[in-house]
């Protein structure tokens, strides 16, 4: 990861009170390559800001809200990572690369999603996607009854823990290092389509 001169790093921690005294442990460990990356690793979020600016709006009782997008790859890559990402209500995740000769491969499935889950997964083999590859994210929430962490109330998109976010990453590099910057403006464009989708949603409503 390229990080520029004059760059600010920020840590956001999620704190809740719970009547005693706590000690806060977290720590950052930042290693230093000993010579500059032949390629950028980038990262690929679908959906974009996990999901800020997909209209997560989860109402109460409901205990299959569904949330599915995707994102065409425009350049051929080599996966190497990916991560799930939502809160309390979350229940399910799909990852899948739908590639262009027809092949379905899964990249991620989670089936019962827990809060204490929400790292970095490496793939053990980093592989091929070919450009054409349509990505599928789709992330299920369970805000029913059922659910042992159901408020129950509606929950929308938000920062703190007992809202909701909804995404997963995939941490791709450039086959071509001539290519990141036309992955890049893809990602960029992608993410501008889903602010016009929604804003032009909010306007209907």
């Amino acid at each position: 990861l390229l990080i520029n001169k004059g760059e600010d790093l920020v840590l956001q921690a999620h704190f809740h009170p719970s009547g005693t005294t706590q000690e806060e442990i977290s720590k950052i460990g930042i290693y230093f390559a000993d010579r500059r990356p032949e390629r950028e690793s980038i990262e690929v979020q679908i959906p974009q800001s996990f999901g800020s600016l997909s209209g997560i709006e989860i109402p109460a009782g409901v205990e299959d809200y569904t949330l599915r997008e995707s994102f065409i790859l425009p350049v051929d890559v080599k996966a190497y990572a990916t991560s799930p990402h939502a809160h309390y209500i979350g229940r399910q995740f799909e990852l899948n690369a739908f590639l262009p000769a027809g092949e379905k491969r899964a990249l991620l499935r989670v089936d019962d999603w827990d809060f204490a889950w929400q790292h970095l997964y490496q793939y053990q083999d980093p592989f091929l996607l070919p450009a054409g590859t349509r990505l599928e994210s789709v992330i299920q929430w369970d805000n029913s009854a059922a659910n042992p962490f159901n408020p129950p109330k509606q929950i929308n998109w938000g920062p703190y823990s007992d809202d909701e976010m909804g995404s997963i990453l995939l941490d791709v590099v450039a086959v071509n290092s001539l290519d990141e910057g036309k992955l890049n403006r893809a990602l960029r464009d992608y993410r501008l389509m889903t602010l016009e989708n929604l804003v032009v949603s909010q306007e209907d409503a």
